[in-house]
Order: structure tokens, then C-alpha cells, then sequence
């Protein structure tokens, strides 16, 4: 009796989990995915009341590590790790300004909904938060003032994604 109640059990998802004669289908995208980013921040010179554009005070430079996980085809949840640093590179440093030495490693999570222009090209905006830890560091007179800080996070971001490969894809995020 148990052997045929298992039969009758095997046979039914064997039929049920079967495509129709003639139908194909496509491989699903893949849940999920990997990758690296670099990028840069800085903050705005205290004192200036008209924002000119330039992010002109501390610049920092990074790179980090992210992963998505696709939850259906338009929403997607992402965690991410950054490392920042302060340098002069691409921006020259401006004359009097203090050297400010600073490090700062980034844990974040977002959500997000992506759309497809085309079969190479999507957007998508996220809204997400975190945790910043960082090192900070100035020269004052014969010493210096050092700090480290964990700071809360948030952040918006509207980005896109060009299809290079079949796994590959290049992006950007604002």
C-alpha cells in the first residue's frame, strides 16, 4: 500500500512540474548576483551659501564589494561593503586648507525596483541605510586630534545597468 500511495505521489509531481509539447522556455535570471564598485565622496566647504558643485572638502576615494538578491522580476534587496580614504586625487587640494587624514569602511542595505529599457539596458532607483566607521585625523599645533565614529546612514540612489555579457554587466549609481 505504501509503495503505491509513493507511485501515485512521484507520478503526480512528474506530471504536474512537465511543460506542454511544443513550449519552451527561457532560463531565469539568476536570483543572484555579485559585484565591485568604485567611487568617491566628499563633503561641501562649510561657509559657502551657494552650492557651486564642487564637493571640495575631504575627498575620499573607494572601492567595495556588493550583492543583490532578485525578488521577482522589478524588486531586488542589496548588501554592500565599502572602504573610503581621504586623497587629493582627482581634485588638487585647496591652498590653507587643514590635511584632514580619514578612513571610513561602510556597511550598507538597500531595497530597490529596477525597470528594463531594453533586453541590454535597465534602471532602477534604491533607497537603503547603514553604518559608517570611521577614523579621523587632523594636525593641531605640535599633535594631532584623532576620533573614530560609528555614524548611522542613508542614502537614495538612481542608477542603470548596460548587458556587456551574458553575465557581465557595467553600471552606474548616483
Amino acid at each position: 500500500m505504501r509503495l503505491l500511495v509513493l507511485s501515485v505521489l512521484v507520478a503526480a509531481s512528474s506530471v504536474a512540474s512537465a511543460e506542454p509539447i511544443g513550449v519552451t522556455s527561457e532560463a531565469p535570471e539568476p536570483a543572484w548576483s555579485v559585484g565591485a564598485r568604485i567611487g568617491g565622496y566628499g563633503f561641501r566647504r562649510e561657509g559657502n551659501t551657494a552650492f557651486t558643485g564642487k564637493w571640495d572638502e575631504c575627498r575620499m576615494n573607494g572601492l567595495g564589494v556588493f550583492g543583490q538578491r532578485a525578488l521577482g522580476e522589478h524588486l531586488f534587496i542589496e548588501g554592500g561593503f565599502d572602504v573610503y580614504f581621504s586623497q587629493d586625487f582627482p581634485t588638487e587640494p585647496t591652498t590653507g586648507d587643514l590635511p584632514i587624514d580619514r578612513m571610513s569602511g561602510l556597511l550598507t542595505a538597500a531595497a530597490g525596483l529596477r525597470a528594463s529599457a531594453t533586453s541590454r539596458i535597465s534602471g532602477y532607483a534604491q533607497l537603503g541605510g547603514g553604518l559608517e566607521l570611521t577614523q579621523v585625523s587632523v594636525p593641531y599645533d605640535d599633535h594631532r586630534i584623532s576620533d573614530r565614529l560609528a555614524m548611522p546612514m542613508g542614502f537614495v540612489g538612481i542608477g542603470g545597468d548596460i548587458k556587456l555579457g551574458a553575465k557581465t554587466y557595467l553600471g552606474a549609481i548616483v
